[in-house]
C-alpha cells in the first residue's frame, strides 16, 4: 500500500512526506496517537556536546506544555561510545558514577555529568501535550 505524502499534517503546513523523512531538531512533530484525548507532540533537542563533570542547561522552547517522556541519545564522533539519554549505571562505592541525568524544567533541559563526557554529542526527544 502506497501512502499518500501530500496529504497536509493536521494545520502545521507539511505534507505526510515530509514528516515522514524529516524530524528537524527545535521543531515539534504531531506523533499521531492522543493520551488523556490530547494529542502528542514530539520535539527533537540538539544538546550539543555533554559536560566535562559539570552541568549545563539547553532551552527546549516549549511552553504550556505537559510532558509524557524524554528519551534521547549521546554518542561520540567516531561511535566508538554511544549511550541511550538519560543513562544511568549502579553506583558503587569508590568507583565514578557513570551516570548523565538529564531533567526537564519549564524552559530547559538540565544536563548533570559526573565525569568527562565532553567527547559526546547528545540529543533528547520530549513528548508532550499542549494544556488547553
Amino acid at each position: 500500500m502506497k501512502i499518500n505524502e501530500n496529504i497536509l499534517v493536521g494545520n502545521t503546513g507539511k505534507k505526510v512526506g515530509d514528516v515522514m523523512q524529516n524530524i528537524y531538531t527545535n521543531e515539534s512533530v504531531k506523533c499521531g496517537y492522543k493520551v488523556n484525548g490530547k494529542d502528542v507532540y514530539v520535539k527533537l533537542i540538539d544538546l550539543g556536546y555533554l559536560p566535562n563533570a559539570g552541568s549545563k542547561n539547553v532551552l527546549h522552547g516549549l511552553t504550556n506544555f505537559t510532558p509524557i517522556k524524554i528519551e534521547g541519545i549521546a554518542y561520540s564522533d567516531t561511535l566508538s561510545n554511544v549511550i541511550s539519554l538519560p543513562f544511568a549505571t549502579p553506583y558503587f562505592a569508590g568507583n565514578n558514577n557513570l551516570s548523565v541525568q538529564c531533567s526537564l524544567t519549564a524552559s530547559s533541559i538540565y544536563i548533570l555529568t559526573y565525569n568527562n563526557d565532553s567527547n559526546l554529542r547528545g540529543y533528547l526527544n520530549i513528548y508532550y501535550t499542549i494544556n488547553s
